[in-house]
């Protein structure tokens, strides 16, 4: 599912314009230039539905982080509100996952060790398995 999260987010020219294609699933490489974004699944709820056909499927709903880091915190507020505008919101097909997705919280942080700015967002998708 998170790879489908981030063919959304490598698809949209503004925001590679902003941090290339530094967009990692679960951590990024050590010694990576700033900014960078970090996709990190949570849980996952199994759900069984129904299908168009009358059969029984999967709805799995997928709770995610969105880890934005950058040494300017006006540079982090820039991405994130890109990234918000790309995913919440959505419904479709990326890279063969159907997906539902919502925003839900976000919160702001300051790493002392790294010197960086962190927006940590969290987002639920409904994904059919």
């Amino acid at each position: 599912m998170i790879d489908g999260v981030r063919a959304i987010l490598i698809g949209d020219a503004t925001l590679t314009g902003l941090v290339s294609t530094k967009i990692y699933p679960v951590s990024a490489p050590q010694k990576i230039n700033p900014p960078l974004i970090v996709l990190i699944r949570k849980d996952a709820d199994p759900n069984k539905c129904k299908t168009e056909s009358g059969g029984v499927g999967r709805l799995d709903e997928i709770d995610f982080t969105v880890l934005i880091m950058s040494l300017s915190y006006g540079e982090c507020e820039t991405i994130s509100e890109r990234i918000r505008f790309l995913l919440d919101g959505f419904q479709g097909i990326s890279n063969s996952k159907d997906l539902d997705i919502e925003y839900e919280t976000e919160f702001d942080s300051y790493s002392e060790q790294a010197k960086l700015y962190v927006k940590n967002a969290t987002y639920t998708a409904w994904y059919k398995t």
